[in-house]
């Protein structure tokens, strides 16, 4: 269950309330649990008014029309890039590398049944 951010605060002063609310528009930001939830509810379901959501990880979701989401770890991003050129080029030398390590362990395992045969038969 999603709560409002404002439902969670205890604030007694009226000027730092006041402060959050026309600052940092706190009133249409809601409280998720987890940044699965959250991108899901932004995305397809966003509440009416609010704006935004955060995770108890500290991720940060924005709703419709420009869903943005922002992890609090930050990661390189994998499928967006500015040269997609040189995203391909290395998903490219990526395939190779991994085409070249499964050959070596398909050779691995024939030298391992090979041994294993040779030995069985002596």
């Amino acid at each position: 269950m999603d709560v409002s951010f404002v439902q969670v605060l205890d604030i007694s002063d009226p000027v730092i309330a006041n402060s959050l609310v026309d600052q940092r528009r706190i009133e249409f930001v809601l409280l998720c649990e987890t940044r699965d939830e959250a991108a899901d509810t932004m995305l397809y379901h966003p509440p009416p008014r609010y704006t935004k959501m955060f995770t108890m990880n500290g991720d940060q979701v924005m709703s419709q029309p420009c869903f943005r989401l922002y992890p609090s770890k930050p990661t390189s991003a994998q499928f967006l890039s500015a040269d997609v050129e040189q995203l391909i080029q290395k998903c490219c030398r990526d395939r190779e590398h991994l085409n070249v390590a499964l050959r070596q362990k398909a050779e691995e395992v024939a030298h391992t049944k090979d041994t294993i045969r040779t030995r069985t038969e002596v």
